[in-house]
């Protein structure tokens, strides 16, 4: 299984960067609860050491309105490039397109753009995968990359609620989760989360009393529950090693009792 550090991106901010070379450390953060029906911003996984980071992502968001499950699905499109190897300096890289969707630059030179059903855009073209080209820009040497058409998929269960003396018990395995090298599950209550990574054939797991008792028991839907199938490839161009992610963001808010 591999593991990956994660952050949130509120705004779509940077993607930042560690310095291990290996896919380890699960570092969580606090998310930020949005005012809008389209959802909190997913979580992003960052490869530590790399020279860039370029993240497709399809994000189902559940939401609950009088008595029924809404699905709302949005297509995400983030990428940031580094100064150096290891480093944390996001540089410009020219124009930054995702199957030829151009990202919106922004103050700290990383990258974003979101699409919501029923809004324009309405997709970023995931359907088909996730083709990347960027232009290039100073020390960033202009590069493309066809990261193919299969995306990760989660098919199991979100719960509605999680009671904390009871644990959250979930099952991943070949028939539920698919084109993934490793699965997540994060949750946030209060100011307090809690974040691990599982493998694909894991069966059944159990987040236990003790992970979930930091998180602030609610009973209005505030706390978030997010489940994260991820691919990661890892590809040099240029002389540079990026890592370019899919990703499926299962997101859904929840009771915490």
């Amino acid at each position: 299984m591999r593991k990956l550090s994660y952050l949130l991106v509120p705004a779509f901010c940077a993607l930042l960067m560690a310095s291990c070379v290996k896919k380890e450390d699960v570092v969580p953060t606090t998310p930020t609860t949005p005012t809008t029906n389209t959802g909190p911003t997913p979580q992003v996984p960052t490869q530590n050491n790399v020279d860039g980071v370029l993240a497709a992502i399809k994000m189902n968001f559940k939401i609950e309105q009088a008595g029924f499950t809404i699905d709302v699905v949005s297509e995400v499109g983030v990428a940031s490039m580094y100064s150096s190897t290891g480093s944390s300096t996001i540089v410009d890289a020219g124009t930054v397109k995702l199957n030829s969707n151009a990202l919106d630059k922004n103050s700290n030179n990383s990258y974003t753009k979101t699409a919501t059903t029923g809004q324009t855009p309405s997709d970023l073209g995931l359907s088909s995968g996730a083709s990347w080209d960027v232009s290039g820009a100073g020390s960033v040497s202009a590069f493309t990359y066809n990261h193919g058409s299969t995306f990760p998929k989660y098919t199991g269960t979100m719960p509605k609620s999680i009671t904390k003396s009871s644990g959250l018990t979930l099952t991943f395995n070949s028939g539920n989760v698919k084109n993934a090298d490793s699965v997540y599950v994060f949750i946030a209550s209060g100011s307090n989360s809690f974040i691990k990574g599982y493998a694909t054939n894991a069966g059944s797991i159990t987040v236990t009393s003790s992970e979930l008792s930091n998180l602030a028991t609610v009973s209005d839907n505030t706390a978030i529950l997010e489940i994260l199938p991820v691919k990661i490839d890892l590809i040099t161009k240029n002389g540079k090693q990026y890592a370019f992610v899919k990703e499926e963001a299962n997101v859904r808010y929840i009771n915490i009792n």
